[in-house]
C-alpha cells in the first residue's frame, strides 16, 4: 500500500496520514515523542565509549605500536555511531502511530516507507513498556500483539491512554459484531428474548465492567525464590575471590584486573536480579491477568481470560522445600513469553483462583 505523512513535521502540529481505508476515522494521531530517540542515542554512545576504551587499553597493556590502530578503531566507531544516531533521529521524526476504529497502524520513512498495521480481530495481548527516561517524560511504547509480528507504537505520549484506548475500540468492534450476529445466537441459545446491546455485553463486557473493581489477588516473588535466585550468583564469586587474592599475592596487582571485573559485573547482576524482583508485582483480576516490574524503568503486561489456553505450575527441589513456585499463563497466538508468576507463595492457591476467575466464579 503506498502511502506517505503529511504535515510539516514539527512536534504537536496536526499530521494527516494518507494510507488509511477510504471510510476509515482516526480516533488518535500522533508522531512519535521526539525524547524517544534518548535510549537508542545512549546505547549508540555506549557502544562507541566501549569500543574506544577497549582499543586503548589493548593498545597501552599490549604495545605502544598499536596505538595508531586503537585510534583508527575510534575513528571508524565514531563515524558508524554518529551514522546510527543520525538514522535513529531521522525514524523518530518521520513515525506516525494511529488508532482507528478497526485498525492500529504505524509508519515511518520517506524515501522507504514502512507500514505495519493490524485488524483487532488478531489482536491477543497489548504489552505497555516505559523506560526511564519514558517515565520522567511521560511516553512509552504500546506492543499489539498478534499471532503474527504484531504491531509495536513506539514513543506514544501517554502509552496506558493510548492501550485504553485500543482496547475500548477493540470491544466496541466486537460488541458491532455480536450485535449484528444477534439473531443467531439467540437461536443457539434455545430462542431466548434478548436484547442486542445485552448480547453484546455478556459476550464481551464494557471497558467500565470489564476494568473496574480492586483485583482478586495481589501478590509478588517470595523472599525464599529470591535467594533461590540470587544463591547461584553468590556462590559462583567464590572461587574468583580466592583466584584474586591467590594471584595478587603471588604475581602483583596486575592479576587482580581480570576477576575483579568479573567480580564487579556478576555482583551488578545479583543486585539487579534483586531489584527487579523486588519490584515485580501480580494481579487476578476478573476479566484476566496482569504482571508490573520496574521501578526506574517500567512494564505492564496484560491478558484476558478469553486469550489463555493454559495455567500450568512448576515447583523445583528448593520450591517445594520452601513453598513456593511458578505460574506460568500461556495465552493464545502471542509471539511473546507467556505471563509467569515467579517464585509465588502457594502455587497451587495461586492457580485455583486464576482457575476461579477464568470460570467466572471468582476466586
Amino acid at each position: 500500500m503506498e502511502g506517505r505523512l503529511k504535515g510539516d513535521g514539527a512536534a504537536g502540529r496536526a499530521v494527516e496520514p494518507t494510507f488509511l481505508q477510504a471510510d476509515e476515522r482516526p480516533l488518535r494521531v500522533e508522531r512519535r515523542h521526539p525524547l524517544s530517540a534518548l535510549d537508542a542515542w545512549l546505547g549508540i554512545l555506549f557502544v562507541v565509549l566501549l569500543v574506544a576504551a577497549g582499543a586503548f587499553v589493548v593498545a597501552g597493556f599490549v604495545t605502544a605500536k598499536a596505538v595508531p590502530y586503537a585510534v583508527a578503531a575510534v575513528l571508524v566507531a565514531s563515524v558508524l555511531g554518529a551514522a546510527a544516531a543520525v538514522a535513529v533521529g531521522f525514524r523518530v521524526s518521520t513515525s506516525l502511530n494511529v488508532v482507528t476504529a478497526e485498525r492500529v497502524y504505524h509508519a515511518h520513512g520517506k524515501l522507504r516507507f514502512f507500514l505495519s498495521q493490524t485488524t483487532y480481530d488478531r489482536v491477543t495481548d497489548l504489552h505497555v513498556h516505559q523506560s526511564v527516561f519514558g517515565r520522567r517524560f511521560g511516553f512509552g511504547t504500546v506492543l499489539v500483539q498478534t499471532a503474527g509480528q504484531g504491531v509495536a507504537l513506539v514513543g506514544v505520549r501517554d502509552p496506558l491512554g493510548t492501550k485504553r484506548a485500543i482496547e475500548e475500540a477493540r470491544e466496541a468492534m466486537v460488541r458491532s459484531l455480536v450485535s449484528t450476529h444477534a439473531r443467531a445466537t439467540r437461536a443457539a441459545a434455545g430462542g431466548a428474548k434478548v436484547g442486542r446491546a445485552a448480547l453484546a455485553n455478556a459476550a464481551f463486557p464494557t471497558p467500565a465492567a470489564r476494568m473496574g473493581g480492586p483485583p482478586a489477588w495481589t501478590g509478588a516473588p517470595s523472599l525464599a525464590s529470591m535467594v533461590t535466585q540470587v544463591l547461584p550468583m553468590v556462590i559462583f564469586l567464590v572461587p574468583f575471590v580466592l583466584f584474586t587474592s591467590i594471584g595478587t599475592a603471588l604475581v602483583g596487582r596486575a592479576a587482580f584486573l581480570a576477576p575483579a571485573a568479573v567480580l564487579l559485573v556478576v555482583a551488578i547482576l545479583v543486585a539487579n536480579a534483586i531489584l527487579r524482583l523486588r519490584t515485580t508485582h501480580y494481579e487476578v483480576h476478573a476479566w484476566g491477568v496482569a504482571v508490573a516490574s520496574g521501578w526506574l524503568s517500567r512494564s505492564r503486561v496484560e491478558a484476558r481470560y478469553e486469550k489463555v489456553t493454559d495455567v500450568a505450575v512448576t515447583q523445583g527441589v528448593w520450591g517445594r522445600m520452601l513453598g513456593f513456585g511458578t505460574i506460568r499463563i500461556n495465552t493464545a497466538g502471542s509471539n511473546e513469553a507467556p505471563i509467569t508468576f515467579l517464585g509465588v507463595r502457594d502455587p497451587d492457591r495461586v492457580k485455583a483462583i486464576v482457575d476461579g476467575a477464568r470460570q467466572g466464579g471468582g476466586p
